[in-house]
Order: C-alpha cells, then structure tokens, then sequence
C-alpha cells in the first residue's frame, strides 16, 4: 500500500517539476523576443567605362597643375632669393629711369637704346684704338704685359707672325736696350665704308731714347689700316668684350710737323704688322 503511494505520488510529481521547469525557461527568455531578419540578398554594382576614363583624366589634370604649381613656386622663391646682377639706370636732369635689369631691357631713353645683340662700328674703332694704344705707347715699366695683352687680341695666327717678326728683327731688344719711351696720341679713327671690318686711325707717336748717353726724341706722324674679325667667342675678355679681334695691320709713315728738339720721319713704305 505504501509502495503504490509512493509511486503515485511520483507520478504526480512528475508532470508538476516539468511544469515548473517549462516556467523557468519561460521566465529566462523575454516575453516578445524579436526574431532575426532574413539577410537581405547582395546587388553588385558596377562604374560605367566613360566615368572610369573621365576620372581617370580628371586625376591627370589635377597631377599636372600641382606640378605646375609647385614648378611656379620654387622659381618665385629662387627668383626671391636671386639678387640682379646689373641694372642699367639712365640719370638724366628728369630724373632717373632703368633701362635693363638681369638682361631684360625696359625700352630706350634719349641718352641710352636697348636693341638686339650685335658688334657696332664703336665696338670696331675701340678695340682697333685700345690695340694700336698697346703697341705704339711705350711703357717700359709694363711693356711686356701691354703687348702680352695685344697679343691676346689678335687672331693666333697673325700673333705668332708677329712675334716672329719682332724677334728676327730684334725690335724689342733695341727697344729696351735703348730705354724707349713713347706717347701715341690719336688724332682719327673711322670704318672703312666699303669694308665695316676695316678700321683706319691717323696718330702721332712720340718717342724717347738713350743712344750713347744722349737723349734723342723722333715724331712720326702715322697712318694705319686694322683689319678685324668676327671673334667665334663673342664677347670675351680677350677682345675686351668688344666681340672681334684683330686680323692684322699695314702702316705709312705721313709728313710731320717738327719742333725744337724734335727729329721728324717721312716715310711712305707700307710694312704689314710691324709696330
């Protein structure tokens, strides 16, 4: 008998504790919990080629106009830090105006003209000057630098001819062997119409020399032809950056007046390159 109360109080039991554990789970979960959403199905999306290609160019162009623009301003600030180097300032009684800064020229006033390079007539009958000037003044405190210089200003050929001239004659040897000294004064200087190469200067040298103790002094009234070239360097120092050298020379001994003192030559032979 109590077997069976056993057993069915067991029984009884039984569906209770399920009963209890199904409001346990109950309990533990929400009363409304959401239920996840279906994933929503994936679309593929593509760029249409043009726009691809327009973008594309687009980069391009802006890549060009930072490289451009970065260019612009490292030559601003090497411009900035560059100080010029020449300025060409015209003063007049108006007041002053620039003319050239750095090579780039401003237009022209009334005393100075900017215009394309090129050799002028002044360019010529300076440098043909400033070379007969070395030649003919005789210094012998700075002799052998002034012809050193003139040698530079000819052409090589025609200074290696005259070197060898001056050194079978002698000319240098008696000239100092004689403690010559010498004036040239230039009287004129003009270009040849008919040749722009050819330059022709009339002048007067006056010379001073010891012969046995004695002072002797001699006038020679002269005329000379410079024929110049085209330096392929341009303006150099060599040509005093007057852009031509000198070819060579002939010379004629004119009439000259003479004084107390003073000895004077007439000679009408034509010597080429000889000083």
């Amino acid at each position: 008998m109590s077997a069976a109360l056993t057993n069915i109080s067991w029984k009884e039991k039984k569906p209770i504790m399920q009963e209890q554990k199904e409001i346990a789970l109950d309990a533990a979960l929400p009363l409304h919990a959401p239920i996840a959403d279906a994933p929503a199905p994936v679309e593929a999306l593509y760029e249409s080629p043009d726009n691809s290609r327009l973008s594309i160019k687009l980069s391009n162009v802006l890549l060009i106009l930072s490289l451009l623009l970065v260019g612009s301003l490292l030559v601003n600030f090497a411009q900035w830090l560059r100080r010029p180097t020449m300025i060409v300032v015209d003063r007049t009684a108006e007041g002053n105006r620039v003319t050239s800064i750095n090579d780039v020229h401003y237009g022209q006033t009334d005393a100075v003209a900017v215009g394309p390079e090129r050799i002028t007539d002044a360019d010529k009958m300076y440098l043909a000057s400033q070379y007969v000037q070395l030649v003919y003044g005789i210094d012998p405190s700075t002799r052998g630098k002034d012809l050193e210089k003139a040698l530079r200003m000819m052409v090589p050929d025609s200074a290696i001819k005259l070197m060898t001239y001056l050194k079978q004659q002698q000319i240098l040897e008696r000239q100092k062997s004689e403690k010559w000294q010498s004036v040239w004064t230039k009287q004129d200087v003009s270009v040849d119409p008919r040749d722009h190469y050819l330059v022709h200067i009339i002048g007067q040298q006056d010379i001073t020399k010891v012969i046995n103790n004695q002072v002797l002094t001699e006038r020679h009234q002269l005329s000379l032809d410079v024929k110049l070239v085209a330096d392929p360097q341009g303006r150099a120092d060599r040509n005093m950056r007057n852009g031509v050298l000198i070819a060579g020379y002939t010379y004629k001994e004119l009439p000259a007046q003479t004084s107390a003192g003073v000895t004077s030559t007439t000679s009408t032979t034509t010597t080429t390159e000889q000083p």
